[in-house]
């Protein structure tokens, strides 16, 4: 009786999992993860013009101290889209895209870093093996500045100005 109702609190946790990470996007790409104080660029150079090259900025939590990540591979990186209030899903904008404080970079070889502010959940990819210790970093933000341009590459994408010094 207890493996029964065990597995029914399961299956119901399990589809309340995928429910909330069908909104979460998966981008995959040749992924450079670079630290630099306590401020890391992941961006990544992918091979469908559709989807184009990619630039998340990422603040750590300046109270856990930093930690420096290094990566450059193929990997998958996982983010969740936060709509902006009053525009109707669908409705492009030109800038951009509003994301939640939290990202997981898997690269191809098996290593993983998960990119977590205290109020966020990680996001972990579904349909596949659990992450085998992954590199969990706290973040007090996560910023995607790559946007899409009328014509012509995304903007937004030059990784330096990510890792700038601030002011």
């Amino acid at each position: 009786m207890k493996t029964i109702a065990y597995l029914a609190a399961t299956a119901a946790l399990m589809s309340g999992v995928v429910a909330a990470q069908s909104q979460d996007k998966v981008l995959t790409a040749s992924v450079t993860v670079k630290t630099v104080g306590h401020t890391t660029a992941v961006h990544g150079k992918t091979a469908d013009p559709k989807q184009g090259d990619f630039l998340f900025c990422i603040d750590q939590d300046r109270s856990a101290g930093a930690q420096a990540v290094a990566f450059t591979g193929p990997a998958r990186v996982i983010y969740r889209p936060v709509p902006i209030t009053g525009i109707p899903a669908g409705v492009a904008i030109s800038g951009p895209e509003n994301v939640a404080s939290t990202l997981t970079v898997i690269a191809d070889s098996g290593a993983s870093w998960v990119f977590v502010a205290k109020d966020q959940k990680a996001l972990l990819p579904t349909g596949t093996p659990a992450l085998v210790k992954p590199t969990t970093v706290g973040v007090s933000i996560v910023r995607r500045t790559d946007w899409a341009a009328t014509a012509g590459p995304r903007r937004g994408t030059d990784i330096s100005s990510c890792l700038m010094a601030a002011g």
